[in-house]
């Protein structure tokens, strides 16, 4: 889902191929695009998955598809303590970017 994807698909891409792009080729992307590409000095694909990394974890690059399934389920899943929308996605950062 994250090739299929409008904004991670193009910088996926660019770091699995591990060429460097233009200066033109990130202008070229949407703008959302642009902002995961902001982040390419934290971004690795380990096992065909775009992550990025930080001094202690991994968040998963989530595709917009996933977003809000991602969301509903932590927010208000059997599991869930129905939080804030603030404190939700709080809780997801720590594991999802």
């Amino acid at each position: 889902m994250q090739e299929q994807d409008l904004a991670i698909g193009p910088v996926k891409n660019f770091l699995q191929e591990d060429s460097t792009p233009t200066t033109d080729d990130p202008r070229n992307f949407a703008p959302e695009a642009r902002s995961v590409w902001a982040e390419k000095h934290r971004l690795k694909v380990i096992n065909n998955v775009l992550v990025r990394t930080g001094e202690d974890t991994n968040q998963l690059v989530v595709p917009e598809s996933l977003r809000a399934r991602l969301f509903n389920q932590t927010h208000a899943g059997p599991l869930a303590a129905h939080l804030a929308a603030e404190r939700t996605q709080a809780q997801l950062q720590t594991n999802y970017y």
